[in-house]
């Protein structure tokens, strides 16, 4: 039986909130050491003043771009973010893929596998915290000189500046919600290691 204290303390305070508003959203990065500058100025009052970049360090950004194309920038956010029009419950943890998508009655006898355990047990971590934070992800609309198909010789190794389109955007009060969601989260966990 999965420990039902655990799973019903994180469906009672993980609280998530999408911004559908800055989806779509274009970014123009000119450097990993103007990531935060180039948010603000691309984003305008849509990004709360008080907010600030946590995460990543800019050897991981610099790897998750170089590797994957893609940023997924964490912002520290006033706690206000999270009042109202927020997501919570085992039907939060269901879709973040931290439950299994079954019946209450099925869910009451799960027996988590040792890695959902440690997922559930960082999760936890996290929301003791008691940070709110806004994640967006973001994805580099590459120059035609990578997409093209004509070979150019020798081709640019670092797709900076670039723009990037923000494809995902939340307030939560849990920085690791999105690691079921976006694929290379795991690697990222493991190059924090490296």
């Amino acid at each position: 039986m999965a420990d039902i204290a655990l799973v019903k303390a994180l469906a009672q305070s993980l609280r998530y909130r999408e911004l559908p508003d800055l989806m779509g959203k274009t970014v123009h990065i000119q450097h990993i050491g103007t990531i935060e500058a180039n948010v603000r100025s691309s984003l305008g009052s849509a990004l709360p003043s008080d907010c600030r970049l946590i995460a990543p360090e800019p050897r991981i950004a610099w790897v998750t771009v170089r590797s994957h194309l893609i940023l997924d920038l964490t912002f520290q956010a006033p706690k206000y973010l999270l009042d109202t029009q927020y997501e919570s419950g085992r039907s939060l943890l269901k879709k973040l893929n931290f439950l299994p998508d079954t019946d209450e009655d099925t869910l009451n006898q799960w027996i988590p596998e040792a890695l959902d355990l440690e997922r559930l047990l960082t999760l936890k971590k996290e929301l003791e915290n008691g940070e709110t934070v806004i994640r967006l992800f973001l994805q580099a609309q590459l120059p035609s000189i990578f997409t093209s198909g004509v070979c150019v010789d020798p081709l640019p190794s670092y797709p900076l500046p670039c723009d990037f389109i923000i494809h995902d955007a939340c307030a939560t009060n849990s920085a690791f919600v999105w690691f079921h969601k976006h694929f290379y989260v795991v690697d990222q966990v493991y190059l924090r290691g490296l």
